[in-house]
């Protein structure tokens, strides 16, 4: 059996994530196209979660995340937690808590996850409102 490297399939941003009592999750605060706008830079971000959904993963591989800055400036390492079970063909929904994070200027903003041994990468923008 030929086995698969994990893959990214799509990343969502938001202010936070909650947990229904139906067992649901709701996205509160989704940021539209990847793109987080900012009223003043540099600030620190209090809310700010990722929403990961990845396919090709081997049963209990961990996630993590760190967050590059335009100028190479990195947060520490931050852990998802995995909604639910992953699914027999390995697709898998992860959540962040990102914030607290500081964001000191525009542009693109790097996410680099370890998921095992494997890296991956995908990245939003931040953007200063007019």
């Amino acid at each position: 059996m030929k086995k698969t490297l994990p893959e990214l399939v799509d990343l969502l941003l938001c202010d936070d994530v909650r947990r229904e009592h139906d067992g649901r999750f709701s996205l509160m605060g989704v940021y539209p196209g990847k793109r987080v706008t900012i009223d003043q830079l540099p600030t620190i971000v209090s809310h700010l979660c990722f929403v990961l959904r990845l396919k090709g993963l081997a049963e209990d591989e961990p996630l993590w995340i760190k967050v590059v800055a335009p100028d190479g400036h990195e947060s520490q390492a931050v852990q998802g937690r995995l909604v639910g079970k992953a699914s027999m063909d390995g697709d898998a929904t992860f959540v962040v808590q990102a914030a607290p994070i500081q964001l000191s200027e525009s542009g693109l903003h790097r996410v680099r996850l370890r998921c095992g041994q494997h890296l991956m990468e995908t990245a939003f923008s931040v953007h200063q409102s007019a």
